[in-house]
């Protein structure tokens, strides 16, 4: 069977691909839906009977078997990187909003209901939403207001935004910094990437943050490239991407490793941690791995990925969910 290249993924030439998911052990896979936009980014509902992605620019939800898909509803704007709340009650997602005086669209922050019902605007200009692991509470990174003289920072600034049953105070970066790339250690704990601007160029860590004290504390420094923070879901190792490839931390011994090769896409590339904290799941070289903890070395999966979408995980921790570029059979394994 033949497969796109590497070189028509990384050029853009692909437009269209196919959602698929795989078992990590015998990579038996099944196509879940065609037509997916290319690059698509997905997630799959908590309770694993329907993956959110992206088609025509909208979002769709198809079942696993891929007897259903269907569109939560039409929309003349992009909309992109569905993520389902932990309850499924709700999906996050973006919306690129267009405006003729501006080249690049603007990106806002949107909450639906999985049957397309209750579509509501949560914040403009605010990009990669994050849900704790009780639901409560949904992190996003936010652009400062400059025009808020309270509110310190730069044009360049980002702030880590709450919003839940109550609005949360922001965590604002104060000027020359930068915070992006949140992540849940816990229900009352967050990770997120600091980077350093002008005079503070060059510094750059990975900080913990507990919700009620708003204390702030360095877990990882690095240089420029640090990004993507994410702990697994038992809150024992973390794992972040540099250029070099994807590291891994043991938060109880502070030992740091590196458990991949060098990256194709490190801004974009991130590991994704099995709901059982014993697997992760990545792309590199436009291919689909997975590292097993206590193995050394990823297995490669699948091929004709983008290192722009964001495989998902069963909630059983056996299949992987990813989208790939318009092939008869994801990696040429069996159906």
């Amino acid at each position: 069977m033949a497969l796109v290249s590497a070189t028509q993924v990384a050029s853009g030439q692909v437009s269209s691909s196919v959602v698929f998911s795989i078992d990590r052990e015998d990579k038996a896979s099944r196509i879940v839906a065609f037509g997916a936009s290319f690059p698509s980014t997905l997630d799959v509902s908590p309770n694993g009977k329907e993956i959110a992605y992206v088609r025509d620019a909208d979002i769709w939800v198809a079942s696993p078997d891929g007897t259903v898909a269907r569109p939560l509803f039409r929309s003349a704007d992009a909309e992109h990187s569905p993520q389902w709340s932990p309850d499924g009650d709700s999906i996050a997602f973006i919306r690129n909003r267009h405006e003729p005086d501006l080249i690049n669209p603007h990106v806002d922050l949107y909450l639906v209901a999985p049957n397309g019902t209750n579509l509501r605007l949560v914040e403009r200009d605010a990009d990669h939403p994050a849900w704790s692991p009780d639901g409560r509470w949904l992190a996003y990174e936010s652009r400062v207001n400059t025009m808020d003289k309270s509110v310190p920072g730069d044009a360049s600034a980002l702030r880590i935004a709450f919003r839940g049953p109550r609005a949360r105070k922001p965590f604002v970066a104060p000027r020359d910094y930068s915070y992006g790339n949140p992540a849940w250690i816990s229900a009352t704990s967050i990770g997120f990437v600091r980077t350093g601007h002008g005079k503070r160029l060059g510094k750059n860590d990975i900080v913990r943050a507990i919700l009620t004290t708003r204390a702030l504390t360095p877990v990882v420094s690095g240089p420029v490239g640090l990004a993507w923070p994410r702990w697994s879901p038992n809150g024992r190792y973390l794992t972040f991407s540099q250029p070099k490839g994807i590291f891994l931390r043991d938060e109880r011994t502070k030992r740091v490793r590196r458990v991949t090769g060098a990256l194709d896409a490190p801004w974009t590339q991130r590991s994704v941690w099995s709901p059982d904290s014993r697997h992760i799941a990545y792309h590199r070289n436009n291919r689909l791995w997975v590292l097993d903890l206590g193995r050394v070395g990823g297995r490669p999966l699948a091929r004709g990925l983008s290192p722009w979408t964001v495989p998902s995980w069963s909630p059983d921790s056996r299949r992987v969910f990813d989208a790939q570029a318009q092939t008869a059979n994801p990696g040429g394994a069996r159906q």
